[in-house]
């Protein structure tokens, strides 16, 4: 089921059992909250990846209440239940008018493909009260949107440059982004770039943009990668990010080619900010012509490849001798 598809359905009847997952942290989560406070004040019993037990979950949709009050269980984890466990709680709701269950499932990166597992069982109901949705990384300006919507909920003061500009300090990623408008609310005054600075500590304590752009003209950046792996991300993610990070070069590169100037809204349909823009055009006149794009692109996928297939390597030494070898391109 697509986002839009579960919004109409949430404004004609409720729903017994969903799950929620996808690419998009936050909308996993808003719409789990939005689905819950639907039942502002029935019984809610909320396990969170380690909190789960099977026993604790059946047990609170199981039990009656003296009031009448409905039993929603919400769980979020990072690894799958098990199928008949997840079965067994479907089949409570179905049979049970006042019970719920709202499944976030964030998916690991080393654990690609458990969520369609999850789905296919979802889906082998064919039950209007059984739902499961995915969530896609937003377009930029959909994200943008998005923030600007919880920004007037807190009544922060704060444009749009500022918005854009808090989206890319945070590579884009629209959960952290959105958790540090909560810490700008409690200024109470209009947020300024510098605000942003000084209240909102990336997550990992290194900014992705940057590092991609310190890769590509040859600057060692080895001590930052492996800070970044120490810190929980992923390889085959870093992989990812870089090469999404590549292509807009070369969209850039193919667009200056053929009109003789950059316009990153023909391209993306949206203008970042300067301080991504102008670094990234750069790039694409001065640094990276068609043939380096080329090698470092392949290079990158075969990469992927290996850390995604082959379980006997050292992921961080891999990852690392890769950007050594597209430093070598450049």
């Amino acid at each position: 089921m697509r986002q839009q598809d579960l919004d109409q359905k949430l404004q004609n009847y409720n729903i017994k059992s969903i799950l929620l997952y996808g690419e998009c942290r936050f909308n996993i989560d808003y719409y789990s909250r939005l689905i819950s406070h639907r039942f502002s004040y029935e019984e809610k019993l909320k396990l969170y990846f380690d909190e789960y037990t099977h026993e604790d979950g059946l047990k609170h949709l199981k039990q009656s209440s003296l009031f009448g009050d409905n039993n929603i269980l919400i769980v979020k984890l990072d690894s799958s239940l098990g199928a008949k466990e997840i079965r067994e709680i479907i089949d409570i709701t179905l049979s049970n008018q006042s019970s719920f269950f709202i499944y976030e499932f964030y998916e690991k990166e080393s654990k690609k493909g458990e969520s369609k597992k999850i789905v296919d069982i979802f889906n082998k109901y064919k039950n209007p009260l059984v739902a499961q949705v995915r969530f896609f990384k937003p377009f930029y300006n959909q994200a943008i949107a998005l923030l600007r919507k919880k920004a007037t909920r807190l009544n922060i003061q704060i444009q749009q440059p500022q918005l854009e500009y808090l989206y890319t300090f945070f590579d884009q990623e629209l959960s952290f982004s959105a958790s540090e408008l909560d810490k700008l609310a409690i200024l109470g005054t209009p947020i300024s770039n510098k605000d942003i600075q000084r209240l909102a500590v990336n997550v990992s304590g290194v900014n992705h943009e940057r590092l991609f752009i310190s890769i590509l003209k040859k600057r060692d950046v080895l001590s930052d990668i492996v800070k970044l792996i120490q810190e929980g991300e992923k390889e085959v993610q870093f992989i990812q990010r870089f090469a999404s990070f590549v292509k807009d070069i070369f969209l850039y590169n193919t667009y200056i080619k053929l009109h003789g100037s950059a316009n990153s809204k023909d391209i993306f349909g949206y203008s970042p900010p300067k301080h991504i823009e102008e670094p990234r055009i750069n790039l694409a006149i001065n640094v990276l012509d068609t043939l380096k794009i080329k090698n470092i692109l392949n290079t990158l996928l075969a990469d992927e490849l290996q850390l995604k297939t082959n379980s006997k390597i050292d992921k961080e030494a891999q990852l690392l001798s890769t950007i050594i070898k597209v430093q070598g391109y450049l």
